[in-house]
């Protein structure tokens, strides 16, 4: 999806399409959803009623220092610094947890210990990679606008 900006039809869209993507799994009480924005969508954000008036009034709520932002609809939108970004503009994720897996390579962790001395070392050898293994269960949102 693209838009200049977040605004309330366009982010309904895009959770209408993560939900026809996953047959209905990707919708409030079946799963979590997350939204990671960038800082510069913050205004726009802030203007969609759903979200602005659930849970994020108050003085510990604040999002610049929980980092998460707002709950409401069953969305939990995430404000990032680290968000990718290219010529096209913002790419913000709008995901289930199912769309990523951390995998291992071995189904137990091969420990060794070395002693030196007084010290007792305990290594455990591992590989794990992560990937994304369902894309539709993940929407980019694109946005090129910025609100600050």
């Amino acid at each position: 999806m693209s838009n200049a900006n977040v605004d309330a039809a366009s982010l309904r869209q895009a959770l209408g399409r993560l939900g026809q993507n996953t047959n209905g799994e990707a919708s409030p009480g079946k799963a979590q959803i997350y939204a990671v924005f960038s800082m510069r969508q913050y205004p726009f954000l802030a203007t969609i009623p759903e979200f602005n008036n659930a849970e994020i009034r108050g003085d510990a709520e604040n999002p610049f220092v929980k980092g998460i932002w707002m709950r409401g609809g069953g969305v939990i939108l995430n404000l990032s610094t680290a968000v990718a970004a290219d010529a096209n503009g913002d790419h913000n994720p709008i995901f289930i947890r199912e769309a990523f897996q951390i995998g291992w390579n071995t189904a137990r962790a091969a420990v060794e210990t070395q002693r030196f001395e007084v010290q007792t070392k305990v290594i455990a050898f591992n590989n794990f990679a992560s990937g994304v293994i369902h894309n539709l269960r993940f929407i980019d949102f694109r946005t090129t606008t910025s609100g600050l």
